[in-house]
């Protein structure tokens, strides 16, 4: 079986000063603790919101920042030079 394996590119290149006009604010509190590592349900306890509500949010950061999956959100967030810091306020 072959396998090709392409490097993953976002389908939307979203520069730092824009990722906080694309995505809401509870969606930034979202991905903050996905960088750190959350899972859905820690998140949603965190956050005092449903599990349900935490992956609703979760595919629509995916949809905005072309990205697949929680792996993807991180590392490009992570090598556009975002980090936890970047969402503090």
């Amino acid at each position: 079986m072959k396998m090709t394996s392409k490097p993953f590119q976002p389908l939307r290149k979203v520069k730092l000063k824009q990722l906080k006009s694309i995505i809401t604010k509870r969606e930034q509190d979202v991905v903050q603790l996905v960088i750190q590592g959350y899972s859905n349900k820690q998140i949603s306890r965190k956050l005092r919101i449903k599990e349900k509500t935490v992956k609703s949010h979760l595919v629509q950061i995916f949809k905005k920042l072309g990205v697949r999956s929680r792996l993807q959100l991180t590392v490009a967030l992570l090598s556009s030079g975002i980090n936890k810091s970047f969402f503090s306020y």
